[in-house]
């Protein structure tokens, strides 16, 4: 009887470690090692294309001076960055370079230091106030000299696993619906952004065009889906009261699926889009490059195909008209009461 549950109990093992090798044959471990790079070693390869803190699914830098100048005070005392993670890419030379997963905040606040993008706000003397290059030669040696810890993996996340890891890292963190849009990596999120090179959006700060990237990306994605949806709707009612608006995580969706038409859709998408954000350029309105004013504008001309009239219609009853539309206040279901409004509106107009 005790040989028979022995037996029972080996089988049972080996049956557990057949799936353990099985799952570690399709999800090998990464292998993450630490280490401590200088200041000066990091920001020099940061320069030379070695370590990306931009990649697609990054959002932009979010901080302030003074929030980024308390990083590098951290750097000037030793305390540290709670260790940025990177994989291993290969860049459009085909050369092994480190990709930011997770502490491109921290590091981008050494690296725009170091390069003079920012003043120390830290309330040391000598150094308050002042950019890097300002910056007592003493004080300047011994920052560059500083080390910190960073861990780094030669293996290569796919797409899935860079957005489930960059997801993951931001749960306990305030992420607006742009900078989780922009965290997918997918075929269609892909050409949104190429959409997003070939359309004018907003005005581009300069020195800081990834705020319009972020953003550019989150309209473009809207309103690719918006095309979609309504093309796949039976009945333009049906689209504006049933379907429209969905929830973020529905968009997150439409960019997860995949179809074989989708390099000639999404063309089609740029054109209509590219369209819109020209007229948009020259309409006066305030906040005109946000959502609940170009989806509605958008989904107009997608609704009517008369731009021609729709154009003139903006012009001569919103453009520069700021209350055209009831204030917004935060509401949810603003876009689609917006659509709603400028629908009936629209109406009106055509058939006097």
């Amino acid at each position: 009887m005790l040989s028979k549950l022995v037996n029972e109990k080996k089988r049972h093992s080996n049956k557990e470690m057949e799936h353990f090798r099985e799952y570690m044959k399709h999800n090998p471990p990464k292998n993450f090692t630490s280490k401590n790079i200088s200041v000066s070693d990091f920001t020099n390869s940061v320069k030379r294309g070695k370590y990306d803190l931009n990649p697609l699914h990054q959002r932009e830098v979010v901080h302030g001076d003074s929030w980024q100048s308390k990083i590098v005070e951290s750097v000037l005392l030793g305390k540290p960055l709670g260790s940025p993670e990177f994989d291993t890419v290969q860049n459009e030379n085909g050369l092994s370079i480190f990709r930011s997963l997770d502490g491109k905040q921290r590091l981008s606040a050494i690296d725009r230091f170091i390069n003079n993008k920012y003043k120390f706000k830290v309330d040391i003397k000598h150094l308050k106030n002042k950019k890097f290059e300002d910056w007592p030669e003493i004080w300047r040696d011994h920052i560059l000299g500083c080390e910190f810890n960073i861990c780094t993996t030669t293996a290569t996340l796919s797409d899935d696993e860079v957005t489930e890891y960059f997801n993951i890292k931001q749960n306990t963190k305030k992420t607006t619906s742009g900078e989780k849009l922009n965290s997918v990596l997918s075929v269609r999120a892909n050409l949104c952004r190429d959409i997003c090179k070939l359309v004018k959006y907003g005005k581009k700060k300069e020195g800081n065009d990834c705020v319009d990237r972020k953003n550019c990306f989150e309209i473009v994605v809207r309103s690719c889906y918006a095309i979609d949806l309504f093309n796949n709707t039976t009945g333009k009612d049906g689209f504006i009261n049933l379907n429209y608006d969905p929830k973020i995580n529905k968009h997150i969706g439409f960019l997860n699926k995949s179809d074989v038409n989708d390099i000639t859709t999404f063309k089609y998408y740029k054109n209509i889009i590219k369209e819109v954000f020209e007229f948009i350029d020259i309409i006066h309105y305030n906040n005109k490059w946000g959502k609940t004013f170009v989806l509605p504008l958008l989904v107009l001309n997608i609704i009517n195909g008369k731009f021609d009239k729709i154009k003139s219609f903006v012009l001569s009853r919103i453009s520069g008209k700021d209350n055209f539309y009831p204030q917004v206040n935060g509401k949810h279901s603003a876009t689609k009461e917006r659509i709603i409004i400028i629908d009936k509106k629209f109406k009106s107009f055509i058939s006097v």
